[in-house]
């Protein structure tokens, strides 16, 4: 219960940092975020989640690689995996580049 407790108190302190607004007189809350930054703490969190991501699968389709034994299908498939692995670097990377097109457009 106690654990609980703990989590509701401070989520109730992070979104009272974030807004702004404390919803009880005795919190203490930091300033509140611009649209840019939290666009760029979003944007950094995903790119790093996703390149994060795509090394561990890269890393994965080479041990399948390694440990095919001979087997053509099984390298076919970790040459596979590597070839998506890449592409999905890309299309995120790409993503990342239209956000900021996005954000220079609008003036953000």
């Amino acid at each position: 219960m106690e654990f609980i407790l703990r989590k509701l108190i401070f989520a109730e302190i992070a979104i009272a940092e974030v807004t702004g607004n404390s919803p009880r007189p005795g919190i203490v809350t930091g300033t509140s975020k611009s649209l840019k930054t939290i666009l760029d703490d979003l944007t950094g969190f995903s790119i790093g989640l996703g390149v994060s991501i795509a090394v561990i699968v890269i890393i994965y389709a080479a041990f399948l690689m390694m440990f095919a034994g001979g087997d053509a299908e099984k390298f076919g498939t970790g040459k596979k995996t590597i070839f998506y692995a890449v592409a999905g670097l890309a299309v995120l990377l790409f993503s990342a580049a239209i956000v900021e097109i996005i954000r220079r457009l609008v003036g953000i």
